[in-house]
């Protein structure tokens, strides 16, 4: 046998020994099911989020290492070099 009875949209206690007022509380139906949706959407967003931000920083971090080639001159450049010391001996 059930402590809870529901009579006419509200629950009422029952037990061994009657009362003259049973309590009666309001059927209240708690939805959680949208509750707990909404918040694993936002988990799911937000790690998503959290991806692209920590890709774009790792690309941003490889780019500023990148070594710079301005030590070593180009073919083109030794030869306009060659070029500028020959016209200026003449």
């Amino acid at each position: 046998m059930s402590l809870w009875k529901k009579d006419q949209g509200c629950l009422k206690i029952t037990g061994s020994c009657p009362s003259v007022f049973p309590l009666c509380f309001p059927a209240v139906a708690v939805n959680y099911g949208s509750l707990v949706n909404t918040v694993v959407n936002f988990l799911i967003i937000a790690f998503a989020i959290f991806m692209v931000i920590k890709a774009m920083n790792f690309a941003k971090k490889k780019e500023e290492t990148a070594p710079v080639a301005l030590l070593a001159p180009s073919a083109e450049e030794k030869i306009l070099t060659e070029i500028r010391d020959i016209l200026s001996s003449k």
